[in-house]
């Protein structure tokens, strides 16, 4: 019930804000020398949302984070690695465990 709530409120308010937005730049005087980042961004997040009931959050979101940093932002691979397991477990705790969200279990059941 709460994250459809959630979901609900978000499209809402963003549907509020596109009609009552004003007028923003003219798509041709917008910078797009960052539209493969931008795109490879897209791209990695969508393989990860195809993957997310499959493999879990856990094992997704660490994928999701690692590969973001390391094939996004070009950063040191285990560096990358540490990082996104931890951010990924302090992340179940705090939504799965803490605040007792639904996560999907996937491939490790837990």
């Amino acid at each position: 019930m709460m994250p459809k709530l959630a979901a609900g409120l978000m499209m809402l308010f963003a549907a509020c804000i596109a009609l009552a937005g004003g007028p923003g730049p003219r798509l041709s005087s917008i910078d797009w020398s960052d539209r493969w980042h931008a795109l490879l961004l897209v791209v990695i997040t969508a393989i990860g949302i195809s993957f997310y009931q499959r493999l879990g959050f856990l094992l997704t979101m660490s994928l999701l984070v690692f590969a973001l940093l390391v094939i996004v932002e070009r950063r040191n691979a285990l560096i990358a690695a540490a990082y996104s397991v931890a951010l990924t477990l302090f992340a179940y705790w705090l939504f799965g465990k803490a605040l007792k969200s639904p996560l999907e279990r996937g491939v490790l059941w837990f």
